[in-house]
């Protein structure tokens, strides 16, 4: 799986345990992320994460993702999937 659809997937996990329904846009991504752990990424640089053009993060932007996935299951609490998004962040940059 490339970096964009895991952040595509992560994104939807996301929407789903916040009772969104759907998937978290990548705006609001952004801006729960600067809510939530105090930094964010902009809607345009997560959009071009997902859609390829920028393949390769930078080590801050690779533990912002981290810190604000850090598991979507029972690692950290129960919240879906036995995923560890952190994990799983780091490892498709590598």
């Amino acid at each position: 799986m490339k970096l964009g659809d895991k952040l595509r997937s992560l994104r939807a996990v996301e929407g789903s345990l916040r009772g969104l329904g759907r998937a978290m846009t990548q705006q609001e991504l952004a801006a729960a992320m600067k809510r939530e752990i105090g930094r964010g990424l902009s809607q345009a640089y997560l959009s071009q994460i997902e859609s390829g053009t920028r393949p390769h993060l930078t080590h801050t932007t690779r533990e912002l993702l981290a810190r604000f996935f850090p598991s979507v299951s029972g690692l950290s609490g129960q919240r879906s999937g036995g995923i560890y998004a952190g994990a799983a962040i780091r490892t498709a940059c590598a």
